[in-house]
């Protein structure tokens, strides 16, 4: 464990990443993801109505959808529908995805091919832990 800093350690370095970070835009959270996580807070969560948040916006559908029948997933025959998606992976794992590609998408170009490979390792991460049974998979593809 790092020690923690003190007020003027804290300050010294904020001084010296404030430039580096002035010029990265940092963008707004996606609405969609706003919209599934007051479902999630509720009493009861219906899958239903996570699948239908996620199917109103056409390209995360297809997303999803694209990334859910990749080989890294091992689906014998491919979905056809954000609830085949939300019935297979189950909730933690599909708002997972979804943050992924919601924020992958937010991100100014340069950055696709960073998050094509998280997405990859954040899979296979899950895919490993789900072959082994040692860990949750939703977990298993989080810093």
């Amino acid at each position: 464990m790092m020690p923690s800093l003190n007020a003027s350690e804290k300050a010294q370095e904020r001084s010296a990443t404030d430039p580096l970070l002035a010029n990265i835009p940092i963008p707004p959270r996606p609405q969609i993801l706003t919209a599934i996580e007051q479902e999630l807070q509720r009493k009861h969560p219906s899958m239903r109505t996570i699948a239908d948040l996620v199917a109103q916006d056409l390209a995360l559908s297809a997303a999803v959808l694209k990334t859910v029948n990749s080989p890294a997933y091992g689906i014998a025959r491919p979905l056809e529908s954000i609830r085949q998606a939300v019935t297979l992976l189950g909730v933690e794992t599909l708002v997972t995805l979804v943050t992924a590609i919601a924020l992958r998408n937010q991100i100014p170009k340069p950055m696709p091919r960073f998050w094509d490979n998280s997405v990859r390792i954040a899979s296979l991460s899950a895919a490993i832990a789900s072959h082994l049974g040692c860990l949750n998979p939703s977990e298993a593809c989080l810093p």
